[in-house]
């Protein structure tokens, strides 16, 4: 995907993991070539970033696990009214 200079042309999402309490000994034992700074949890925070120009105000879900991710990032997209199209129905149907 190429890179944007500016943010006019996207709607723009942050992604946090949790990094608390993380079982460094059982990680550097289990996992010896890990790196544990760069390690965290499955879980954490999907964020919604306000955009004036698009009507969308900040927003935040947790999610707990790669499967709940996908139904949370769907929720907090459509509670805040953003809707996404497939590429391939575009290309397709021509949209």
């Amino acid at each position: 995907m190429a890179k944007t200079e500016s943010s006019k042309d996207t709607i723009q999402l942050k992604l946090y993991f949790w990094t608390n309490n993380l079982p460094l000994d059982q990680i550097k034992k289990d996992h010896s070539g890990w790196d544990a700074k760069k390690t965290a949890w499955n879980s954490g925070v999907i964020g919604l970033v306000a955009d004036k120009r698009r009507g969308i105000r900040a927003a935040q879900v947790p999610f707990s696990g790669p499967d709940d991710f996908r139904k949370k990032l769907n929720s907090l997209l459509d509670k805040n009214g953003v809707n996404l199209i497939a590429m391939e129905k575009v290309q397709r149907t021509g949209l």
